[in-house]
């Protein structure tokens, strides 16, 4: 289809296709349904599609992205109707931590509207426009209606789970699990439908999850050059009560996230305050209550309590193994816990002028007496030591005798243990872990996100898995032991921990021999942590219209024209219209007068002044207003502290590189990469197209699926392999060096004409690919990732584009299971089941012996053929089959187990004792009973998997008929 060069009709024309896209998906849906009697055997492919509501896509927009892979995937099966798509959308980052946080969306008015200006700082745009201009066209860059989380839509609250972003981080792991666990069993309950886990749970079970879960998992990210990554830290955020004690904070972290079996667990407990300068230094909080959930330490002699008394009049010393009483603390046993309940924590701990002992104004972190890392090596350095810096640690828990699990730690000011739910003081409440004798889960181990100094482990600091980015700490400081540090990574020195998440990542793919797609475009060259927006494209190409006052604190601005584009750093870029700047950078949200800023990285979104009950306050609109002597979403580089933080969520060439952290077999300083914008000859968003041609070993690829051969195709993001220069930050570390995969291209779809012409460069640079497979190789794990820098033109549009992501994947999966690969990495195929004994519509009539249920299998792709050209006929791996029998008796809402009568669910391999092994082909159904099986019709079902791996299986159905 031809698009019309102009912008307001190429959108027409788009939106008007995407409309023909629903229509095709109603029709073929229809179409299924009409023939669902004429059962036949089916293939059925799990595909995961990472989709998350609140990420933007950065290859299309998401509102045309979606449906058209829905129609891609409707018009394969429609053409290969033995085949069954089965999509798993992730679409949620995870559960955010702020119950109360609540971003707007404008969905009613534009935001080019010279009457509206965006009343709060933490937002979701909806209603844009493309320009200022009067020509411009309306455009949705978020749509409310697919964000199920939490939301303030025109001013009108809409309850749903706790949305998780940038601003509003995600909760620790066993949270997580608690919280979907809850969602799972209120969807039974209700009888909805169950939701898909969160990125957070996807990429832990990746890396955790026996490995019969999820092997061969097929991954779509529906983002593009945009990888979502899941706002994860491993350390709490403190409890506040910010009505009776506004600005003070109590927080429990164990010295250890993990410790070995028989371990003595040490908890320390810190009590501080906001601002110490507005407080006296001998300032205390009555109660402090720490809870140990689902665990009775009755035996007093595995608890030993220590406290760190001292101010600028008593001098500072460390009472070991303090007694119990009124005036220190207290033990007690409610409902099945052990609760400590501390009394007259210091929330002070300013320098003793004689001793030298607490800490002065230098040692303070961002204006705060509250420091939870280990100083060096140890925790020896704490308020009993002389020097600026020191842990401030005010009590020390040691408990001994605990059994091997995971335990959760609730930290609260007060003694209210009911606290921390939306309805109940949400703040109050701090919930630490502990894993004694196991792994804790993989993304636990880690930091990711905020400053070294706040992650108040040992062993990750020890293990250098705080997070290396956030900022340099001089060897020669008061701080020891972080020797990675260093000021941001790649170009544009973002503070997050890229290589951790790109890590665990790499280590799910491996570690489920995948299969990955991007989509198109040079992938992992942005990140998104959820509400990012921006563009620099068609049809948003200066980023988005606002009027300024939400990124304002300059008097009679607020009303302003600006575009703003938070993907991008600031590149001066040349306006249209000079007198309408561009706003770029990423954004914190701070006081108009800078007198206060947020800290994410500690759960600080909004000064305790804002949680007052009044009208527009944080505890009402779960936000931050903008205007006049209000708030503002400010530069990273207002404040000093942050130096050049968070310019961008651009990863660029090195995104590629570090995602990969691998080189090919013989070249072993050579990396992946995309031609782009800094190739010679660069390649431009706008240039002439270089051209991509269907190599004669992969034309296999349109045939299998029947559809017609698509020999050439443009081309704007061709790789290689042989990239040797611009590496990753990371990249010589040994942290990563052993990490080093080893990358290869086993399939070539498309080759480009593309030619590296640069300096710099070895010879071997050349070629460049359009498309193709790279495998990803560590020592016996493997996995697969279909780059394409297939580009989209008036002939290729989005749905297309999908449509060639999903042959490649599937095609990607069939070559797996060729005998070149080893016999772990290799992927055993799906087998075709089918009913041997029962046809379609049989009767039984007054049954009075049981049904002989019988069932034959053979290894062929959907359609009867061999899997590709290159299998044998004979092809039959040594994989263990089992098979499960189902039925179901109200036309396929429910359904039971053929063996013992329970309940069960399509697509679901059930548990052993209700499996047939491979060495059986046939059942004697015993349907006598008539209270049992009564008259009526029946859907009978088998299902066939391999018994190593839960996803992609065969089934057949046949439609029978009891008479009584």
């Amino acid at each position: 289809m031809n698009y019309p060069a102009n912008t307001q009709s190429r959108n027409l024309a788009i939106l008007f296709r995407v409309a023909v896209l629903f229509l095709l998906i109603h029709n073929i849906t229809n179409a299924q349904q009409t023939f669902a009697s004429d059962y036949k055997p089916k293939q059925v492919m799990d595909v995961y599609i990472i989709a998350i509501e609140n990420i933007p896509c950065w290859w299309s927009s998401s509102l045309i992205a979606n449906p058209s892979l829905d129609t891609a995937i409707a018009e394969i099966q429609n053409k290969n109707p033995d085949l069954e798509i089965h999509t798993h959308r992730i679409t949620r980052l995870a559960y955010g931590r702020d119950l109360q946080y609540t971003p707007y969306i404008n969905t009613v008015t534009n935001t080019k509207n010279m009457n509206f200006t965006i009343p709060f700082v933490y937002f979701y745009p909806g209603l844009t426009n493309s320009s200022w201009d009067a020509i411009g066209i309306d455009h949705l860059y978020y749509n409310a209606d697919n964000i199920k989380g939490r939301l303030n839509v025109d001013n009108k609250i809409r309850t749903g789970y706790t949305l998780c972003d940038m601003y509003n981080h995600a909760v620790r792991y066993p949270e997580e699990e608690l919280l979907y666990n809850e969602a799972i069993n209120e969807s039974i309950l209700y009888k909805k439908t169950a939701p898909e886990i969160s990125l957070s749970m996807l990429i832990e079970k990746m890396n955790s999850a026996p490995q019969n879960e999820l092997r061969n998992i097929i991954l779509i990210n529906l983002h593009g050059e945009l990888l979502p990554l899941p706002p994860i830290r491993n350390y709490s955020d403190a409890a506040k009560d910010l009505r009776n004690y506004p600005n003070v904070r109590v927080v429990t972290h164990p010295e250890n996230i993990q410790y070995f079996e028989g371990s003595e667990v040490n908890l320390r407990v810190y009590g501080y305050v906001t601002n110490p300068d507005d407080w006296d230094t001998d300032a205390s909080l009555p109660i402090i209550t720490i809870y140990l959930r689902d665990i009775e330490v009755t035996d007093l002699n595995n608890i030993q309590i220590d406290k760190i008394i001292g101010n600028t009049d008593i001098d500072y010393n460390r009472i070991t193994d303090i007694a119990p009483g009124p005036s220190n603390y207290s033990i007690s046993y409610p409902g099945d816990g052990t609760l400590i309940t501390l009394y007259n924590t210091p929330l002070r701990h300013p320098k003793n002028p004689v001793s030298d002992k607490g800490i002065d104004i230098f040692g303070r972190l961002y204006g705060m007496e509250y420091v939870p890392c280990p100083i060096e090596d140890d925790f020896s350095k704490d308020l009993n030591s002389n020097g600026n810096i020191k842990n401030t640690a005010r009590w020390i828990i040691k408990i001994d005798g605990l059994e091997n699990n995971q335990y959760t730690v609730e930290t609260r000011i007060g003694d209210d243990l009911t606290t921390g739910t939306l309805k109940n003081n949400p703040t109050n409440l701090s919930k630490t872990y502990i894993w004694i004798g196991q792994e804790s889960p993989e993304i636990e181990k880690y930091q990711f996100i905020g400053d070294p100094r706040h992650c108040p482990y040992l062993d990750v600091k020890l293990n250098q898995n705080y997070n290396w980015f956030f900022v340099e700490i001089p060897k020669d400081s008061d701080y020891k032991y972080f020797d990675e540090t260093t000021d941001g990574w790649g170009d544009d020195k973002i503070d997050i921990d890229i290589p951790r998440f790109y890590q665990i990542y790499r280590q799910g793919l491996l570690n489920t021999q995948a299969i990955w797609s991007a989509m198109t475009g040079s992938a992992f060259y942005y990140y998104g942590l959820g509400g990012e927006f921006g563009s620099n494209r068609t049809p948003l190409p200066l980023g988005l219209p606002f009027l300024k006052q939400p990124w304002n604190n300059i008097d009679n601005q607020d009303t302003y024209m600006v575009y703003v584009n938070e993907i991008f750093p600031d590149r001066n870029s040349a306006n249209i219209y000079p007198e309408i700047p561009v706003l770029e950078n990423q954004r914190i949200a701070a006081k108009r007068d800078n007198s206060w800023h947020a800290k994410y990285w500690l759960g600080e979104l909004y000064p305790d002044t804002e949680n007052v009950a009044s009208t527009n306050t944080w505890q009402t609109t779960g936000n931050l207003e903008t205007g006049f002597n209000k708030y503002y979403r400010a530069s990273y580089d207002t404040f000093p502290i942050f130096s050049r933080k968070r310019k961008s969520v651009i990863t660029a060439g090195k995104g590629c590189a570090s995602f990969f952290n691998g080189t090919p077999a013989n070249n072993l300083d050579k990396h992946f990469r995309y031609a782009d914008t800094k190739s010679i000859p660069p390649i431009l968003a706008e240039n002439k197209y270089y051209t991509g041609i269907l190599t004669e070993s992969e034309k296999e690829l349109f045939s299998i699926f029947n559809f017609s051969e698509l020999t050439d195709v443009g081309v704007i993001r061709p790789f290689t392999l042989n990239y040797k220069s611009d590496k990753p930050t990371e990249w010589y570390k040994p942290a990563y060096k052993e990490q080093r995969t080893v990358i290869s291209i086993p399939s070539i779809y498309y080759s480009s004409n593309y030619k590296f012409l640069g300096s710099g460069e070895d010879p071997d640079i050349n070629p460049f690919y359009a498309s193709g497979v790279v495998k990803m190789t560590k020592d016996a794990d493997n996995c697969y990732l279909v780059a394409s820098g297939i580009s989209m033109n008036s002939n290729f549009w989005t749905n297309d584009i999908g449509k060639i992501t999903l042959f490649k994947i599937i095609k990607t999966f069939l070559n797996g299971g060729l005998s070149e690969n080893t016999l772990k990495n290799i992927i055993v195929q799906i087998p075709s089941v089918s009913f041997a004994s029962i046809k379609n519509y049989d009767k039984y009539i007054k049954p009075k012996t049981p049904i002989i249920v019988q069932w034959s299998t053979q290894w062929k792709r959907w359609d009867g053929e061999n899997y590709t050209t290159k299998y044998p006929s004979d092809y039959s791996p040594n994989s263990p089959l089992v098979y499960n029998l189902k039925y179901s008796k109200d036309g396929g809402k429910t359904w039971y187990n053929l063996k013992d009568n329970s309940i069960s669910y399509i697509g679901k391999k059930d548990t052993e004792n209700r499996t047939f092994p491979q060495s059986t082909n046939f059942y004697s159904w015993n349907i006598g009973n008539i209270n049992s099986f009564p008259q009526g019709e029946y859907i009978l079902r088998i299902e066939c998997y391999r018994n190593d791996i839960d996803l992609h299986y065969s089934y057949d159905q046949r439609k029978i008929e009891i008479v009584r």
